[in-house]
């Protein structure tokens, strides 16, 4: 049997907060596949984690193409920390582009709010949904020695053990090339004999993927664009609101004073805020929309040793270029106002449902736009090829 390993997604906190029994969890899995196998599993955790500053996508393709199991332990903490938020996204994307979604193996240590909605605002949360995973929030309360629990990780591990002999028999250790070619080829077909694609009739196929991409392209450049002319207004409003305090302020109007310019101010916000979110939402959906068919595309540019595939590329890839130039152009001006945004918050309560919708709004941005550094890496390496 094929040999694999797993990278132990989790906050430090909630291990220290549980006991220690994060790890632990993770100890008796990796000794259970061994029982169960024969291999023995490596375990990434702690001192093992991602250089996000130096080719982070080519880092986790080859760890998935070792079969590395991608295993996140989820609580109400995790969605908070930026670093595991990077690496669910980023690991959990790049599996998907690979075909590789059985290496994601969610564990649910603590009931997540939205984590059951139909369509949940946060995409970290929505991304999750795609994957099957395991629910340990009854079971962490249970003692490790105990039936049930041993059960359960014997239960997790036969998945594991299933899941690389799976990968041994279909040789899914290279599934970024062979399965892009094949993909790309069902395009090739499609456009030389204009038959209908060759694709299940109840899911999208490459051919659905590329032409979303392309116009989700081109809406994303007027989506961002309306973003920055929202959020500009929302800077008027929050400078309005500084100089009315202000004037409050020298009246000696007091507490009171300011009170009343908050509640003046988040009524002004509530439409924009609205406007902002739901602008976010429309970018995190065609950017999610655009990064399949990119991915696609870069990665057979990548191994295709045809020139003229070259000239094409180098067209597809400024077009590309050009979009990830107006989001860097864009993101200082983000961060800033997420900035303004926090010290707003503590102010009072008139003014946290805009401000907190809006914080939400630019989390959810900011982890989508984790596919334009996916995208850098794939076009150096085009470059370099």
């Amino acid at each position: 049997m094929l040999s694999g390993a797993a990278f132990w997604s989790y906050t430090h906190r909630d291990n220290d907060d549980d006991g220690n029994r994060i790890r632990e969890l993770a100890d008796l899995l990796i000794k259970e596949v061994a029982l169960i196998t024969g291999e023995d599993l490596d375990l990434f955790v702690d001192d093992t984690k991602i250089d996000w500053g130096h080719d982070v996508l080519e880092q986790i393709e080859e760890y998935l193409q070792k079969v590395t199991f991608f295993i996140p332990i989820l609580t109400p903490r995790y969605f908070k920390s930026g670093s595991c938020r990077k690496e669910l996204m980023t690991f959990a994307q790049t599996a998907e582009s690979l075909g590789a979604n059985e290496l994601i193996l969610p564990i649910i240590y603590q009931d997540v709010r939205g984590l059951h909605d139909d369509e949940p605002s946060d995409p970290a949360i929505r991304l999750v949904k795609r994957f099957k995973w395991e629910s340990w929030t009854g079971l962490r309360l249970t003692e490790p020695g105990s039936p049930e629990f041993r059960t359960a990780v014997n239960r997790m591990a036969k998945r594991l053990a299933d899941v690389l002999e799976d990968v041994e028999e279909s040789d899914l250790t290279s599934p970024t090339r062979v399965d892009a070619r094949r993909e790309f080829q069902s395009v090739a077909e499609v456009n030389e004999d204009k038959h209908e694609e060759r694709t299940d009739p109840e899911k999208g196929g490459v051919v659905d993927d590329l032409a979303a991409s392309e116009a989700a392209m081109h809406e994303l450049v007027t989506t961002m664009t309306a973003l920055a002319t929202t959020t500009n207004e929302v800077g008027e409003i929050m400078q309005e609101g500084t100089v009315e305090i202000d004037e409050s302020d020298g009246a000696g109007r007091g507490f009171r004073g300011r009170l009343a310019v908050l509640i003046r101010v988040s009524k002004r916000l509530e439409v924009p805020s609205q406007s902002f979110d739901r602008l976010t939402a429309e970018y995190v959906t065609m950017l999610s929309a655009v990064d399949r068919g990119v991915q696609i595309i870069l990665r057979l540019l990548i191994d295709s040793p045809d020139e003229s595939d070259a000239e094409q590329g180098a067209e597809f890839v400024g077009a590309l270029e050009a979009l990830i130039t107006t989001w860097r152009s864009v993101e200082p001006s983000i961060v800033k106002f997420e900035s303004q945004l926090a010290t707003l918050e503590p102010l009072g309560r008139a003014i946290r449902p805009p401000v907190r919708l809006m914080r939400a709004s630019i989390l959810r941005m900011k982890d989508a736009s984790v596919v334009f550094d996916g995208w850098e890496e794939l076009i150096s390496r085009w470059r370099a090829r």
